[in-house]
């Protein structure tokens, strides 16, 4: 072979080397690239509770609405994980927003300090986070706040608060210790936050008349106690204290018109629906339990969520729809798990529904206080309480509402399948406007961190059995049907 072909194979060889060299050089830069990409992406990292079918469910519909230039990796907790391992994985993954679905998933990641934080959740955490994400649960009108602090509060907590309030449109006014007097608080501000916990806010009036202040508690549950106490030891002396649990119905509105009181203190919800009767003649004010305020005000408003039971006045309007008379539903809960959404519900029942709540510690007290009641009034509205959703009374309710045709409305669709002639839930088979909302408050996240903090109500999910509608002589109006996710005994 000549020395010309051999130069020329050489030559062929060097360039195909160089071609591949260049080939190998552009492959490893264009990963590079697209990692460093990924990188400078937002993460979101999706908490749940592992198996929970309503919860993957929502997950997936996250991950798929999500901006496909966002990392989204989904963390699944077995029940019995250590904290410190979801700790560990969470750190490692560095996600710019944590997306809690569930309550085990919120509890674990609010200890680490993840912030912030959009969560699905289905109790009243997020609304217990501060005062002002309360005041905007309960009112949205509300635009003034008096926060009473300790005399001891350092001047940079005034600062903070106002700075908190205005992200949360309200405009706050801080006092130190005790304020001389209660009407002219009330008459000045839409709600009262103290220091150490507690949320006042006004119920439905607005008259304020002279006359003397009374505090009305239930004085058979420990946590209505311990709620005055914090009232006694922030606001003025009141005129009167008055424990329902010691007083009669009747002897209530006799005693409470014959005092003329100008503002009445309803300790919780309970004892609020006991006075709501005054709410044309005076002042009635309403102090329920909210977190301290402490020293992290910073963090406040970084915790979105949608809530996973259904706005009140979905259930209230449905029921109306279908009732079109005056009625008085029963509605037993436990003051430890579902206060704040019972309030909210008597705070949005207005005209023909009458709410009658019947408060109960644990499932005997539920059992023994429903059966005793259960004639007295048109129906039971049961609640999404760990308390009261038990097999027991769910057999009961469902088995003597059709007997003795009393109504049974519910915020679970199991109840309707199984009998209960209407349930409006949050949480129905179509997960994607729950996921649109869901994707909505991480988007904000995503663009600002600080931004406020939002609790927003999930699409409304009606089920019906028309069966026992037709049972208890119901027509059901063709726009319920229509509005309907799910009918039942066809």
């Amino acid at each position: 072979m000549s020395l010309t072909v051999q130069l020329h194979k050489r030559e062929k060889t060097r360039e195909i080397f160089v071609i591949l060299a260049i080939a190998m050089v552009w492959l490893v830069f264009s990963g590079l690239a697209k990692c460093w990409a990924k990188a400078g992406q937002p993460k979101v990292a999706i908490v749940h509770l592992k198996g929970i079918k309503p919860y993957i469910a929502l997950g997936d519909v996250i991950e798929q609405k999500l901006n496909s230039t966002t990392t989204v990796k989904t963390f699944e907790i077995s029940p019995g994980i250590e904290g410190s391992a979801v700790q560990r994985y969470l750190d490692k993954f560095d996600a710019d927003v944590t997306v809690c679905v569930g309550k085990r998933a919120y509890q674990l990641c609010e200890r680490f300090g993840t912030s912030p934080i959009v969560l699905a959740y289905n109790t009243n955490i997020s609304v217990e986070s501060n005062p002002f994400s309360l005041v905007r649960y309960l009112s949205n009108n509300a635009q003034k706040i008096a926060v009473i602090l300790n005399e001891k509060s350092r001047e940079a907590k005034d600062r903070a608060l106002v700075i908190q309030g205005q992200r949360f449109g309200l405009k706050v006014k801080t006092k130190r210790a005790r304020v001389e007097s209660l009407k002219q608080l009330a008459a000045e501000n839409d709600a009262i936050a103290l220091e150490q916990g507690v949320l006042i806010i006004k119920g439905n009036s607005t008259t304020i008349k002279g006359g003397p202040t009374v505090a009305v508690f239930d004085g058979s549950i420990e946590i209505y106690k311990q709620l005055l106490r914090r009232c006694m030891s922030q606001l003025p002396k009141f005129d009167s204290i008055i424990d329902i649990s010691k007083v009669k119905a009747g002897e209530l509105k006799k005693k409470l018109r014959a005092d003329g009181p100008s503002v009445v203190l309803c300790v919780g919800a309970n004892s609020y629906q006991r006075c709501k009767f005054m709410e044309n003649r005076n002042q009635v004010l309403i102090a329920v339990e909210t977190a301290p305020i402490a020293n992290n005000i910073e963090q406040w408003g970084t915790l979105s969520g949608v809530s996973m039971f259904a706005n009140p006045k979905d259930c209230l309007d449905a029921l109306d729809l279908l009732v079109k008379r005056s009625v008085i539903i029963a509605m037993p809960y436990n003051p430890k798990n579902t206060e704040l959404l019972v309030l909210r519900i008597l705070l949005e029942a207005e005209g023909k529904i009458e709410i009658a709540v019947l408060p109960v510690l644990n499932e005997k007290q539920a059992g023994k206080a429903i059966t005793r009641q259960f004639d007295n009034y048109d129906g039971i509205w049961v609640i999404p309480d760990s308390t009261i959703s038990v097999a027991a009374i769910q057999k009961f309710l469902l088995e003597k509402s059709l007997i003795k045709k009393k109504i049974l409305v519910t915020m679970m669709h199991p109840y309707t399948k199984r009998g209960a002639m209407l349930a409006v839930s949050g949480v129905g088979g179509n997960t994607n406007e729950l996921g649109e909302r869901m994707v909505s408050l991480i988007n904000e996240k995503l663009e600002d961190p600080r931004s406020i903090g939002k609790v927003v109500s999930p699409p409304a999910s009606i089920s019906l059995n028309v069966k026992t509608l037709r049972h208890m002589n119901y027509k059901i109006p063709q726009s319920l049907l229509n509005k309907a996710e799910s009918i039942f005994g066809k």
